[in-house]
């Protein structure tokens, strides 16, 4: 009796060791023995968190028990080639390669339809062909070569591969099958400046949301207008950037930024491109912002630009739908800021909607700029022949115009119409001190502007 309970122990006990799976630190290989032998140790293991693969494995067959991994790290090998031995895994959130002399395909993975979170690639020995197999879907990728032979890569796909998050390239791309950007492509250096408009006429990114160009030398725009869904483009670390062709856009862009351009010295290509959101930081050569379309800006950041000293175009946009935030940091040429969005923003209360910090006098702080608002006194608009006088004013408030006036509204500095006169001349004197805001219709058009009551 005695003897049968040892025997049944020693099965459970046996049984439990072969049914369990390594830790972590035994799940680093480096040798084929050692691969070999894992079958052998754990064959009933479907489970790993990180499978770290070196040396000179040339094969992955001893682990066709694996279900899941978390993490495959394949690196510095010289003999592996693909991952034949991995048919059954369904779901791995990682995979990195990098220093492999001839690995190319993760084909085997896409057997059983597998969804990738990431896949990483640092190419040295310029592996011109990958091979995603039957993949269907990868939420981040990431591909950067160092090899001097800077051979595009091609993405071999038996079907429509996804990419829903981002792909980040150092090098020449090709495609040799269908792929859909549902998110982000970076492109980053070296890349030519021809090769990327290339790249859009052989594949037209129809679902690409996003585009960052980055660290390269000499850029040209052009083909980017081919992109029809495209919603927020930044340019950033482009020592020479080429914005013509950028007139020509297609998609519905809603936002734009420049950082550390500093060729960038006006933004007249811009005249034509409608964005809800603009940002630029880190300029050295734009002075202006003239030529930026604001029909229906409503967010703009200003940062680290040492030269614009001008920020009147911002004036252009709608006043009385106005800015939703303004962020002007670090710009210590600016010192005016008192324009008529920004004050209206300012007088709003709107929490954080504005931040104004680090610039010259007069745009230090929100408090400085209202102080300028308020006790702004010059005529509302020079060039559209029209006085507003006395500015500020206590009691009769004259509008002096050249042509017919139709219509006269005044609104406070939060938006709301309190007084609507027909006349040339209105009386104020109800009104509350502070900031408000004038719209004059003629027979030209509308007129804004805004004045002071004491």
């Amino acid at each position: 009796m005695r003897n049968l309970i040892l025997v049944i122990c020693l099965f459970i006990v046996t049984n439990y060791l072969l049914a369990q799976c390594p830790n972590d630190d035994q799940t680093i290989f480096n040798r084929q023995s050692q691969v070999d032998s894992f079958k052998i140790t754990y064959p009933n293991c479907d489970s790993i968190h990180t499978l770290e693969i070196s040396g000179s494995i040339d094969n992955l067959l001893a682990f066709y028990n694996l279900k899941r991994i978390s993490v495959l790290e394949i690196h510095d090998n010289s003999e592996l080639q693909n991952l034949d031995g991995l048919e059954n895994v369904e779901h791995v959130l990682e995979i990195n390669l990098y220093g492999n002399r001839k690995f190319k395909s993760i084909a085997t993975l896409g057997q059983k339809n597998s969804e990738i979170n990431s896949i990483s690639i640092f190419n040295k020995f310029g592996i011109k062909d990958f091979d995603f197999g039957k993949t269907q879907s990868i939420k981040y990728f990431y591909y950067s070569s160092d090899s001097i032979n800077l051979n595009p890569i091609i993405f071999n796909a038996d079907d429509t591969l996804h990419i829903s998050q981002g792909i980040i390239v150092n090098c020449i791309l090709s495609i040799d099958s269908p792929l859909i950007y549902t998110n982000i492509l970076q492109i980053s250096d070296p890349i030519g400046l021809n090769s990327f408009y290339d790249l859009l006429k052989q594949y037209h990114f129809d679902d690409l949301n996003q585009l960052v160009i980055s660290g390269i030398d000499s850029f040209n725009t052009d083909g980017i207008q081919m992109i029809e869904h495209l919603d927020t483009l930044s340019f950033a670390h482009i020592r020479i950037l080429k914005l013509d062709s950028i007139a020509n856009f297609k998609s519905d862009l809603k936002a734009l930024g420049f950082g550390d351009c500093n060729d960038l010295k006006n933004l007249s290509p811009l005249s034509n491109l409608k964005v809800t959101e603009f940002g630029i930081i880190g300029d050295n050569a734009l002075k202006t912002l003239d030529g930026l379309n604001t029909e229906v800006l409503r967010k703009i950041r200003i940062m680290n630009c040492d030269s614009i000293s001008d920020i009147s175009a911002l004036n252009m946009v709608d006043t009385f739908i106005g800015y939703q935030s303004v962020v002007l940091y670090n710009n210590p040429a600016l010192s005016t800021c008192n324009i008529l969005p920004i004050c209206k923003l300012i007088s709003s209360h709107v929490p954080n909607a504005i931040f104004a910090e680090s610039n010259n006098i007069g745009c230090n702080s929100s408090d400085e700029i209202l102080e300028s608002c308020l006790t702004y006194s010059s005529d509302v608009s020079t060039r559209d022949n029209i006085k507003i006088y006395p500015n500020p004013v206590e009691g009769i408030l004259t509008i002096d115009y050249d042509g017919v006036i139709q219509q006269c509204m005044i609104y406070s500095s939060s938006g709301y119409k309190l007084l609507t006169e027909t006349a040339s001349t209105i009386n104020v004197s109800l009104l509350s001190p502070g900031l408000y805001f004038l719209k004059v219709f003629t027979s030209k058009g509308e007129i804004v502007g805004r004045f002071v009551k004491e």
